[in-house]
């Protein structure tokens, strides 16, 4: 029955899903095409580091764990002239976003509708979050890596090296094989194991151990602060973050902000007709959805309890943490692309006017730009000409800026990025917080 339903998207050919995601992002966040700026970690992580450290840097972990694919970008730029490397850096991040969708359109697993569930990631976009840069691009390669952990098993060692090599990168960028990592028992239950499928396994194996060995050092474990407690948020905060806000707004999209219990109770119980459907479909698709449905919640619940005692704050939609529903939203409109593929009359009929909710929600959501040119060529050149004016500004605080400096005796007239010092600076007029000895005497 699965089979049969490939016949229905072509309609559209596989390969046009890749200009059509290109497409995408650039009516979304126009800015990021037409004047290309640094975001956050752009420039104090991955650029810093990478001019500072060279290739060595590839093992820097930041926030407690490693970022392979977006550190191999940031290595790369070290070799374009400095005044290109917001440029280089958004169309690496485009590059990831497509070699996601790439691995979920060409997994061997047998889903109905796969360049749709492919497509799904340059579509969803939540109101606020700023997507498609190089420091958020962990999150549309997240996604794949449930398919390639998912999928049948490889069947000639070129297949399982080629695995192998995938799993392993993508692993190591970002905390995501980590929090999945039940899928890999999951994968041997549903497959027989067999010689080509064990090289996978263990590469899957050794990046979840090398992820997990950064995450127990680091200060998100060990470091100070409490976890969240009762005391941080009131039920009723919980509710409203984790069920009702985000699942109003996948649903009937800004108009959230209007009614949100009204339209928050109606996105709860959309979802409880979705989860109906769900059990509807062929028992191991069924369970797929479920699976990836999962691994969105584990996001969700392991971002609760990394958070310190912030209220809740950072992670409540509109509060900049909208990117922590990227994952969930992104399974969700993949299964009830799944569904809609469902040759059940009944289950198709139902999951259409879903998808047309989700589908309207996400067609007249936008990626949050940063609004303002920086003119980072210009400050640049200016640093050039008057070493007391090195600052380089980047989004989307005053925290983020760099210091820029170079050698004059050594390289007069430096070309490539990796001829410059970089580092953090703060703002000249911010005054560092004083000490406990400083405000007691006070």
């Amino acid at each position: 029955m699965i089979a049969q339903t490939h016949q229905k998207e072509n309609f559209i050919p596989g390969w046009m899903i890749y200009p059509l995601a290109v497409l995408i992002i650039i009516l979304r966040a126009p800015d990021r095409c037409f004047m290309p700026q640094l975001w956050a970690e752009d420039g104090q992580v991955f650029l810093a580091e990478s001019v500072s450290e060279g290739w060595p840097s590839i093992f820097d972990s930041y926030a407690g764990y490693l970022h392979f694919f977006l550190r191999l970008v940031a290595i790369w730029g070290r070799y374009m002239p400095l005044e290109w490397v917001p440029g280089f850096y958004y169309l690496g991040a485009i590059a990831l976003l497509l070699l996601g969708m790439y691995l979920i359109q060409n997994s061997r697993i047998e889903l109905p509708g796969k360049s749709w569930l492919a497509l799904c990631l340059p579509l969803v976009v939540l109101p606020g979050a700023t997507m498609f840069n190089l420091t958020n691009a962990q999150w549309y390669l997240a996604p794949a890596i449930v398919f390639l952990l998912l999928q049948q098993p490889p069947s000639t060692w070129r297949q399982s090296i080629y695995d192998t090599i995938l799993i392993v990168c993508m692993g190591l960028t970002g905390p995501f094989i980590v929090l999945w990592s039940p899928l890999i028992a999951l994968r041997l239950l549903w497959y027989k194991l067999g010689k080509f499928d064990i090289p996978v396994l263990l590469g899957a194996m050794t990046a979840c151990g090398v992820q997990l060995s950064y995450i127990l050092k680091s200060e998100r474990i060990g470091g100070e602060g409490q976890a969240l407690s009762a005391e941080s948020a009131s039920l009723a905060d919980m509710l409203n973050m984790m069920i009702f806000r985000p699942w109003g707004h996948y649903f009937f999209g800004n108009f959230h902000n209007y009614i949100p219990y009204i339209t928050g109770a109606l996105g709860l119980l959309l979802v409880l007709v979705w989860f109906g459907l769900l059990l509807k479909l062929p028992k191991k698709l069924s369970q797929f959805n479920l699976a990836m449905l999962a691994c969105g919640g584990v996001v969700l619940g392991t971002v609760l309890i990394s958070w310190k005692a912030n209220g809740f704050v950072p992670i409540f939609p509109g509060g900049q943490g909208e990117r922590y529903y990227v994952i969930l939203f992104i399974f969700a409109t993949q299964s009830l692309v799944m569904l809609a593929f469902s040759q059940t009359a009944q289950v198709q009929k139902a999951t259409l006017v879903l998808l047309s909710l989700a589908g309207i929600t996400t067609l007249t959501t936008f990626s949050q730009p940063p609004l303002k040119y920086l003119q980072w060529e210009r400050r640049i050149n200016t640093a050039k000409a008057n070493p007391k004016k090195n600052r380089l500004k980047v989004h989307p605080f005053d925290e983020w800026d760099l210091s820029l400096r170079y050698d004059r005796e050594k390289n007069p007239n430096p070309w490539l990025t990796k001829d410059y010092i970089l580092k953090d600076a703060r703002p000249l007029d911010k005054k560092p917080d004083p000490t406990p000895e400083q405000d007691s005497e006070q």
